[in-house]
């Protein structure tokens, strides 16, 4: 998981989009299948977290229901 959220996506892409040296279609295909790999764990990683940060949200505003410590929101004036 750490190699993943290292990787730059923008310098990957760059790299292999724009090489020093000239690569094969096919082997630059593959390449950027990899980092569209990489794309997708990254993506799916940010929507795990961020359920489980949802989750515990939701569960710390229960909790404080429960226990007469209701969570009341500030008033806004709107007059300005």
């Amino acid at each position: 998981r750490t190699q993943i959220f290292e990787t730059n996506i923008d310098v990957s892409v760059d790299s292999i989009m724009f090489p020093e040296a000239p690569l094969a279609l096919r082997l630059s295909g593959q390449l950027l299948l990899g980092v569209v790999r990489i794309y997708s764990r990254k993506v799916n990683y940010l929507a795990l977290d961020s359920q489980d940060t949802l989750l515990k949200i939701k569960n710390t505003y229960r909790v404080a229901g429960a226990e007469g410590n209701a969570v009341d929101m500030p008033t806004v004036d709107d007059d300005g």
